[in-house]
């Protein structure tokens, strides 16, 4: 959580300049491990990328799919991500 939120006014301000607007959904998790209260997930995600403001270019692809680790462990009376680990 810490390590996001130092970067994400600067992420913000770089996406509403390039005029991107991205739609997600997680397509399934699960549960890889567990220790005392802290757990090991994978998250398999799309996103969808609309860049109508920019020009269009054959290249860009317009959906990505994601797997992720994440680690979720509680921290003052939430849950929260500990870590973010993207899979190939």
């Amino acid at each position: 959580y810490d390590e996001f939120a130092q970067s994400a006014d600067a992420y913000t301000a770089f996406v509403r300049a390039h005029g991107t607007v991205t739609h997600s959904s997680v397509d399934g998790t699960g549960v890889a491990g567990r220790a005392d209260d802290t757990a090991s997930v994978l998250v398999a995600a799309t996103v969808t990328f609309d860049r109508a403001s920019a020009k269009p270019d054959p290249r860009a692809e317009a959906v990505r799919r994601f797997r992720l680790r994440v680690l979720v462990t509680p921290a003052d009376g939430e849950l929260k991500l500990a870590a973010v680990q993207y899979l190939p």
